[in-house]
């Protein structure tokens, strides 16, 4: 009986061993497969933490290329602008350039039309000047009357000797008919003509005292006379000027006799300026 009981107990015994064992068995395995599973999730969110960083890197690089590209089209549209300006500015030179142009072919324009009016005028007056040479070779001949075209204006120079008496601001015979031809030459052209009166630097004597002041008044007076003469052959006032000149502008020297007396002149200037009313 105790025998049995033994057994039976030692069975019990053995069961409850078999079962402490089996039940430590699987508390390691358990234990093995969740250190294993851990460790296995701990390398995946290792791996997740890796990729993770990697794909914020990438994302950075990415932004940054943006930017890059950002910044890129940014500039290439300043670029642009500044383009446009320079274009518009060309433009602009362009036009400027243009009208300029426009204007200095305008000014050529001129020039050449005043430059034939010139040629033109130029050529009036050295046909006047050969009607008048032909006209006047008498007195060309013995230096009473000398003429020449300067800057293109005819200038016809009369001794005092042959047109007005010693001391007189009275036209003579001869001097009517020199001053007749010279009018009959010049008044053909629609030019302006200056009559300027000139004497030497000898004052006025007593004999004339009474009627001129001094020189400047005698040549004044004789230049009138001579305006005056060329109105009634009938040259239009508007075309005439009278001028005193006294004893100024000497052609030659005051010291002797023969300076004297071509300093006493008439002078006539045909310039090339048509009057209007």
């Amino acid at each position: 009986m105790i025998s049995n009981q033994l057994v039976k107990s030692n069975k019990q015994w053995t069961g409850a061993m078999y079962l402490i064992v089996m039940v430590f068995t699987l508390i390691g395995l358990v234990s093995c497969v969740t250190t294993g599973t851990q460790n296995k999730a701990v390398d995946e969110r290792d791996a997740l933490i890796a990729e993770n960083e990697e794909l914020a890197g990438r994302i950075q690089l990415l932004r940054s290329r943006i930017a890059n590209i950002n910044h890129e089209v940014s500039f290439q549209g300043t670029i642009i602008e500044i383009q446009e300006d320079i274009i518009k500015a060309g433009t602009d030179v362009v036009k400027g350039q243009g009208a300029k142009l426009q204007q200095q072919a305008a000014i050529i324009q001129n020039a050449a039309e005043v430059i034939r009016t010139q040629d033109q005028a130029l050529q009036v007056v050295q046909k006047t000047y050969a009607t008048l040479v032909a006209v006047l070779e008498p007195q060309v001949g013995d230096g009473t009357v000398a003429l020449k075209i300067e800057n293109g204006i005819l200038l016809v120079n009369l001794s005092a000797e042959i047109l007005f008496p010693s001391g007189s601001a009275e036209l003579s015979k001869d001097g009517n008919m020199v001053i007749g031809k010279v009018g009959e030459g010049i008044g053909k052209i629609p030019y302006q003509i200056v009559v300027a009166g000139y004497t030497d630097n000898v004052p006025i004597g007593k004999k004339l005292a009474g009627r001129f002041t001094n020189n400047w008044e005698l040549a004044g007076a004789r230049s009138a006379r001579v305006v005056g003469l060329l109105e009634e052959i009938g040259i239009e006032s508007k075309r005439l000027i009278s001028v005193s000149f006294g004893e100024n502008h000497a052609v030659a020297s005051n010291d002797t006799a023969e300076g004297r007396a071509k300093n006493r002149r008439i002078e006539f200037r045909v310039i090339p300026i048509v009057t209007v009313q």
